[in-house]
Formats: C-alpha cells, structure tokens, sequence
C-alpha cells in the first residue's frame, strides 16, 4: 500500500454519510481496515460522468451480504477472498448473483492470497468482472479499473431499462390485442342474436306486405301501391343492414383460410349473383386476364360484391353500364386489380366519408348508407392489401385494390395469436 503513503488526507475522502444523492455507490469487502482507508483515499477525488462516489465498507462476507441486499443499486464492489473463512469472499458471489439474481453489480476480486484463490480458478467459476493481486493494484490501477466498471454498469442498466419499456409496451400491446379480441367476441355473439332477433318480425313485415301488395294489385291507386312498394324497399334495406352487421362482426372474429384464388373466375361468380339479384341493369362487362392469389375465398368474394354493387352497378339513371377489370402494377408480392365505370362518379367532399360504416354518401347520384365499402377496406387490410378509390365527378370511378400473391403477405399482424412477452432474468 505505499502507493498512498504521500498522502494522509483521509478527511476529504467521499464517504457514505456525506456523499451527494446521485453518487456511484461503491462497495468495499475486506477484513484488512488499511484496505479501507487506502481505498477511501485513492477515490477521494474520484468523479465520472459528474458523479462521485458513496462508499459503503463491509468487513467480511455476511455483512457484505447485508449491505448488498439493502442496497441492491450498488455498482461496483471490490471484494477479498480470504476474510473470516478461506472462501467467504466466493460465498459472497454466489449470494449476489444466485440467491439475489442481482446480474447488474460489478464485482472485482481483490486478494492478497492468490494462492489460495487461483485466477483461473476464480474466473472460469464465477460470475465476476475482474481479478486483481492487492499488491498490483496501484492507483492508477485501482482508477481505472473503477471507470470501465462503472462504464459498464451504466451501460448495462441503460440497456436494461429499455428492455423493460419494451416489454411493458409490449405487453400492455397484449393486454389491448386481448380486449380487442374480446370485444370482437361480444360484437359477434350480439350481431347473431341481433340477426335472430329481428329477422322473424322483419319475415311477419315482408309477409303482410306481400299480402297487401296482392290484395291490392287489382286497384289502381297509385298512392297505395306507392305505400306498399316502400314497404317492400325498407324492410329490404333493414334486411341487408341485418346481414352487413352479421358479416362485419364474422370478419373481426374469425380466422381466414388461406388457399389459391383465381381471380377471374370469382369477378365473375359476383356479377353473375349481383346481376340476377338486379334486373335493372345490363352492364357491358370486360374482365382481363388477372393472377392467381391466395386468400380467403368467401372474403375476398364479399369484397368485390360489395365494391361492384355500391359503386360500379350503382346506377339507377343508365340502362347500360360499362365496368372493366384489369391488373395494375404488380409487386413481388402484392397485386393491384382496377375495377373502372363510367358512371356519374362520386364528388370530391363525399370521397372522404366513403369507408365510413352508415354514413350517407352519394354515389353515382344515389345516396348510399351501410357498410359495405367499410367491409371491402377491412377485408383488404386484413388480407395485408388496401383500397383507394379514384373518381372524377360526372365521367366515372376507379377502384384500385391491392392484394397479396403469397401467403406470408396474406395475413394481418392483427389476426396473429399473440402471446405474453416473458420477463428477462
């Protein structure tokens, strides 16, 4: 310890009682009291990163133990082997990493008795940060070894915290993925007792309406069948809006199954449906060649019903209608489908509100309510695609969807099971 002899200053070493709040604390373990005070002298100075020191001093290994568990934000401690038994010191390492799982605190081995405390030894069985012989440990020495402790005692709480952070965000993620899901649950469970529900009494209107309309079509009062066939049109549209409700709470809660689609063939399934469910209007179809891709089919198939049937067949005020089906750009993964009309086209201030579910947006001059396009966009999204519409007022609409060609673009990260993220040890 002659490396101090120059200096008898002990008086203006940082100790524990008169250290600042944000001090490293330091640890010192050692039968020998000269150790202490030599120590407590080299560090009397000692500043890093704007913060001193606060020592904390334990004479052998069980009050070590103590002070470690009461103070479990210790950074650094200097640590002898051979205290009141040959292996106190080791007794220590094990208690701090395995019975506290304190993984954070450097230790450093300070021994005056490397024989009986061999380097290797030490080092490949135990969890430390450094080996020093006493009589190597100069100032300098002792200096710079706490610097690179403290360093990395730093680092490594930074590090930590963030992962702790992430772990909460992540599962609080979990915990909302988990309401959400439950939510959708309930949605479900009321959209079918709500479909139950209402559709008897809406079968008893669409019955006696029906009789109505019998009984009165021998008489030519323009008012009542006038009465009657908005009978027929309400109870119609409540019975769509039965089955819309229906079909968005299914889509929220079930999984897809994912198989391969040829495109063509189901554009051409929907205009069939949608044109013997509509009488009134004869479009003039053409339908280019597009590219398998993988989805779900009943999905999918809702959602260019429901895409065709509010905008493109939307146009009471023509006899003819053309709608081309062509591909757009393609990606290695994702295709774009363009479903073009000619019809009236949609205003600028109504295309902001189209995706809203039942809000009253005019298309191609008729105002719309339901969900429909809701659902189209919905499908697409959760598909991993999108839609966008494009529509010039009074010369036509252009619907442009993106859909995936594989099955790893298919599915949504919100469809995924999520699972709870384990604490780190």
């Amino acid at each position: 310890m002659d490396w101090l002899a120059d200096d008898d200053t002990e008086q203006a070493a940082p100790t524990h009682q008169n250290t600042q709040a944000q001090a490293w604390k330091i640890l010192v373990v050692d039968d020998e009291e000269e150790v202490h005070r030599v120590t407590r002298l080299a560090l009397r100075r000692f500043s890093h990163e704007g913060r001193t020191v606060d020592l904390l001093n334990a004479n052998n290994g069980a009050e070590a133990c103590v002070l470690i568990e009461q103070h479990p934000d210790i950074a650094v401690v200097f640590l002898d082997v051979v205290m009141e038994t040959d292996d106190a010191g080791l007794r220590v390492i094990e208690h701090i990493r395995e019975r506290l799982g304190n993984k954070f605190v450097r230790i450093i081995v300070r021994t005056g008795q490397a024989g009986r405390a061999p380097e290797i030894a030490i080092v490949a069985k135990y969890d430390i940060n450094g080996y020093r012989e006493k009589t190597e440990l100069t100032s300098d020495k002792l200096l710079s070894q706490l610097y690179t402790a403290l360093s990395s005692y730093r680092d490594i709480m930074a590090l930590n915290a963030e992962m702790v952070q992430r772990r909460e965000a992540a599962n609080k993620l979990v915990q909302q993925y988990a309401q959400l899901q439950e939510a959708n649950r309930r949605l479900e469970h009321f959209a079918k007792a709500a479909s139950h529900d209402l559709q008897e009494p809406l079968r008893k209107i669409q019955m006696w309406a029906d009789r109505l309309s019998k009984i009165m079509s021998d008489h030519k009062d323009e008012k009542v069948n006038d009465i009657v066939s908005k009978l027929f049109w309400g109870s119609k549209k409540i019975s769509d809006l039965i089955v819309e409700i229906k079909r968005a709470s299914m889509l929220e809660s079930d999984e897809p199954e994912i198989i391969h689609i040829d495109v063509n063939e189901l554009l051409i399934e929907v205009f069939e449906e949608e044109l013997e469910a509509s009488q009134a209007i004869q479009p003039e179809l053409k339908i280019e060649e597009l590219p398998v891709i993988q989805g779900d089919r009943s999905s999918l198939k809702l959602l260019f019903s429901s895409l065709i049937k509010s905008i493109a067949l939307n146009n009471p005020a023509q006899e003819e209608v053309k709608i081309r089906v062509k591909q757009g750009e393609q990606a290695a993964d994702h295709v774009q489908i363009l479903i073009s009309d000619q019809g009236e086209g949609i205003a600028p201030d109504e295309m902001q509100k189209i995706y809203e579910p039942y809000s009253n947006v005019v298309i191609n001059g008729v105002a719309c309510k339901g969900i429909g396009l809701y659902l189209s966009k919905r499908i697409a999204q959760v598909h991993g695609g999108d839609i966008d519409c494009v529509s010039e007022f009074g010369k036509g609409t252009e619907v442009r969807i993106v859909l995936p060609l594989n099955e790893q673009a298919t599915l949504n990260a919100t469809l995924q099971h999520a699972q709870p993220v384990e604490e780190a040890p």
